[in-house]
């Protein structure tokens, strides 16, 4: 097994040719030491780059990327460069580890929210939506009683949110539990909501039956 690994990494598996003690720094130089694998669910950790294409041939895509996401309207091009520069982009993540600050710079359609879905996709082959709602369902029924434990003007805020649930179907479930955690945990939540027209406080004073995207 040790042969046939040493064989995939001189034909250049990035998998291998990352850990491999060349690449370490100096206070790192031991087989065992800062390993990098795939965690669960990541199919591709650490792909190899598209056929034909160079490091310096992708580099030039990213360029070209850092102006077709300032157009509107260009989601298809911005996803198809994405795709092709997957390669690359997780080498830099898996080998240096960026600031996120660094990594939206070189790559700011990283960030926007059809991209941040697909490349989760790229990486695990699964759907990030479905499996965070999948997810969240099997969790609600042990987070909501963490949340009403919370006291103070957090357990005010939480119980006007509980309204919601006279129309106890999937989706207000789901609202409910995540409006409540964000609550439970002091964030601001007009980072995750947005509320259209109205302030949060007309929300839940007169229209607790409204339904709010996030």
């Amino acid at each position: 097994m040790a042969n046939y690994r040493s064989k995939l990494r001189g034909l250049g598996c990035p998998e291998l040719d990352v850990n491999s003690l060349q690449k370490k720094r100096a206070n790192e130089k031991t087989p065992a030491k800062n390993v990098k694998k795939a965690r669960k669910g990541e199919a591709n950790y650490l792909p190899p780059p598209p056929q034909g294409e160079t490091e310096e041939s992708l580099e030039q895509e990213r360029l070209e990327l850092l102006s077709e996401v300032k157009k509107r309207n260009n989601s298809q091009i911005i996803n198809e460069k994405m795709e092709k520069t997957f390669s690359i982009r997780r080498q830099e993540v898996v080998t240096s580890a960026p600031p996120v600050s660094d990594l939206k710079e070189r790559w700011p359609a990283l960030f926007l929210p059809e991209q941040i879905k697909e490349e989760y996709k790229r990486i695990t082959t699964a759907n990030l939506e479905s499996t965070f709602m999948a997810n969240l369902d099997q969790c609600i029924p042990s987070l909501m009683p963490l949340v009403m434990s919370r006291g103070g003007a957090a357990k005010y805020k939480i119980q006007k949110i509980m309204e919601l649930l006279k129309n106890n179907t999937v989706e207000i479930r789901r609202e409910v539990a995540i409006r409540c955690l964000v609550v439970y945990l002091g964030e601001n939540e007009d980072n995750l909501f947005e509320y259209v027209g109205q302030s949060n406080l007309f929300y839940f004073s007169t229209c607790p039956e409204w339904k709010c995207g996030f």
